[in-house]
Parts: C-alpha cells; sequence; structure tokens
C-alpha cells in the first residue's frame, strides 16, 4: 500500500485520463462510465492526502532542519538531534559560525529508506543553494550530498547521524570540510 500513500499521482492521472477518454468517445453508458472515473479519482486523491508516511513526516523533519539552519535558529537545530549524539549538536553549532545558508537553499532528490518497525531511518538526499563563508563574506552557489541517520524518539524523528557525500563519487568528506 505504500506506494499508493507515498505516490498516487500516476494512478489519479490515469482515472482522470480514463474519465475524460469514456467521455468524449463513449455514449451515455461510457459517460456513466467518466463518472465512476472521475469519483475515483476524486477519492484517491483525498486518501493520497488524509495519510501521512512516516518517510513524509521525516522528509518534513528534513525541511524544518534546513529552515532552521537557514535562520540559523540553534535551539530549533539542537532540539532535532538526538540526546545519544552530542557531538553533532556541536558540529550543527560549528556549521552556523563557519557558514550562512541563503534562503534559496534546497533540498532535492531525497530517498528515505525505513527499517520495517519505521523506528529508525536513512534519509539520502541533496542540499544545493548559495552559502556564504562567514570569515571572508564570500558566497557561492554549492552542491552537497548527505546520508542522515534519524531514529524515533518519544514518538519524534532525531537525528542520530550524518555523513556528508562527495556529489560526484559518493565517497564519505568531512562535514565541514571545504568542497
Amino acid at each position: 500500500m505504500s506506494w499508493l500513500t507515498e505516490n498516487s499521482w500516476p494512478l489519479i492521472v490515469g482515472c482522470g485520463t480514463l474519465g475524460i477518454m469514456s467521455a468524449i468517445l463513449f455514449d451515455a453508458k461510457g459517460r456513466m462510465a467518466a463518472v465512476g472515473f472521475f469519483l475515483l479519482a476524486a477519492s484517491l486523491w483525498w486518501f493520497e492526502g488524509s495519510v501521512v508516511t512516516e518517510a513524509e513526516v521525516l522528509e518534513k523533519d528534513l525541511q524544518s532542519m534546513l529552515d532552521s539552519f537557514i535562520k540559523r535558529d540553534e535551539p530549533a537545530i539542537h532540539g532535532q538531534i538526538s540526546d545519544d549524539a552530542p557531538n553533532l549538536r556541536q558540529i550543527a553549532s560549528e556549521g552556523l559560525k563557519q557558514v550562512t545558508l541563503d534562503s534559496d537553499f534546497h533540498i532535492k532528490d531525497v530517498r528515505i529508506e525505513l527499517n520495517e518497525s519505521n523506528t529508525e531511518a536513512i534519509a539520502h538526499l541533496r542540499a544545493n543553494g548559495q552559502a556564504i563563508l562567514r570569515s571572508s563574506g564570500y558566497g557561492q552557489n554549492v552542491a552537497t550530498r548527505w546520508e542522515t541517520q534519524w531514529k524515533k524518539e518519544s514518538g519524534r524523528w532525531k537525528l542520530t547521524g550524518v555523513k556528508r557525500l562527495d556529489v560526484v563519487n559518493g565517497h564519505e568528506i568531512g562535514i565541514l570540510d571545504p568542497q
């Protein structure tokens, strides 16, 4: 069922297309089928919007963390990091000292792998945009690639590990290393 709740748009578009074709090409019975296809598409759209998967919750939390970095909201960032990973809080604070992210910085190509109990996850993502080196004020467009580990704690996703990856070959590089 996850394929339906993760991305039901192909099925919704397919039902809509069949509905349009039935309405145009067929007689009264075909038009009744068209109404059925349109109702099915509307039901699928409603169902897709009402079901929120753990992967979607985590993707929203990823965006929230990026927004906190853009706003330079250190307490909010620390709040999304697990108590089991205090070194990540220190790394995040150091990153805030070194770099300012522009509001155009954005996440793309998110791929989330959940364990069977939906309590741990690995999120692969790219994040691109303008970053300004605070020591010099020099800004440039950067492309980054990340693998992050998450754990469900008290009903919330918390960051437990981070790997920064080379955008070309995928090998791990230092989180705060220059590109």
